[in-house]
This record gives structure tokens, sequence and C-alpha cells, in this order.
């Protein structure tokens, strides 16, 4: 179940931040991943502490545009 809610909750996500270029984490920055049976919280700091993986995909818009894009982050 874990799994599969980080997932929705990135495949939510992925689209919206596949539009947008990101060079930095701001030191405020916090991940929380809260609901029925999850509880994750992650300061910046422990955020960049996690291994970072780096790949290739294929983003489709609701509109039908195609783009190439490359993704830096890290798996929970």
């Amino acid at each position: 179940m874990k799994k599969r809610f980080v997932v929705l909750v990135l495949g939510l996500l992925v689209p919206f931040l596949l539009m947008h270029t990101v060079h930095a984490l701001s030191p405020s920055a916090a991940l929380e991943i809260t609901g029925p049976g999850i509880d994750i919280r992650l300061s910046s700091e422990q955020m960049l502490s996690l291994q970072q993986t780096t790949f290739s995909t294929m983003n489709i818009s609701s509109s039908g545009h195609v783009t190439d894009v490359v993704v830096t982050g890290f798996s929970l």
C-alpha cells in the first residue's frame, strides 16, 4: 500500500514538476506525505542526503505535447 500511495503522489506531481527547471532546493523545503498508514516527513537536509538518481523520460502533456526531459531525484 505504501509504494502505491507514493507512486500515486509522484504520478500526480511529476507532470507538474517536469514543466519547470529546478536548480536548487530551498533550505526551508520539506516533503510531507501522509495518509492512512503512512507518515513520511523529510527536511531539505534529509532529502539532499539521499542518493540521487538521474534518468531520461518522456512527458506527454494533457494537450498531447511531447517533450524529452531529464529528471534527478531520490527514491523512497
